[in-house]
């Protein structure tokens, strides 16, 4: 399985990827048989460095650092021009809290994050358009776009993903409170 997974931050989302893939388990009854390894090859962006070194730090931890490759870069700049349509999943947690959300946003979040992974323009939609837009260029026909949204953009990322002839299935999904929260759409093909 090939993932892209754009603006990595603290790498959670690869390390939890490749950990669960290769079949490294955490819970449940150790004398079970787990599923069977995948091999797994995870490209992981960030815009800025001190994440992926941050990211780096996390993906050791998890014994998954040789399953990730880590590349400062913004949105698809970090790529190879070989890797078109070669990924099978594409995952992201881009910047999305609307300007006139920024208030309502809770403290231990606002104020321990940097605001250039949380904002995403007077829309929320500033990184999240292009990155849905450029989608089916590195997707493998068939894979998968996973991109968290603020639970105020269903209709506009929708809108993104519908207006995409390279996108197919396009739906938002609820996260555990109800909320809209993950875009979901198939590469045409």
């Amino acid at each position: 399985v090939r993932m892209l997974e754009i603006g990595t931050g603290t790498g959670c989302v690869a390390a939890c990827v490749a950990a669960a893939l290769r079949g490294q388990r955490r819970g449940g009854d150790p004398s079970e048989p787990g599923p069977a390894p995948i091999d797994v090859r995870v490209v992981a962006t960030a815009l800025v460095p001190a994440a992926l070194e941050l990211a780096r730090a996390n993906l050791e931890a998890h014994r998954v650092a040789d399953a990730v490759e880590r590349r400062a870069g913004d949105l698809y700049a970090p790529l190879r021009p070989q890797e078109r349509e070669s990924f099978h999943v594409l995952a992201s947690n881009p910047p999305y809290v609307r300007d006139d959300e920024w208030g309502e946003m809770a403290p231990n979040v606002r104020d321990h994050e940097p605001r250039s992974a949380l904002a995403g323009g007077p829309a929320g939609m500033d990184v999240l358009a292009p990155l849905v837009a450029r989608a089916p260029e590195w997707l493998a026909p068939g894979g998968t776009l996973l991109c968290e949204i603020g639970h105020r953009q269903r209709d506009a990322a929708l809108a993104a993903a519908r207006s995409n002839p390279g996108l197919r299935e396009p739906e938002v999904r609820k996260d555990f409170e109800g909320y809209w929260r993950l875009l979901v759409a198939r590469r045409a093909g």
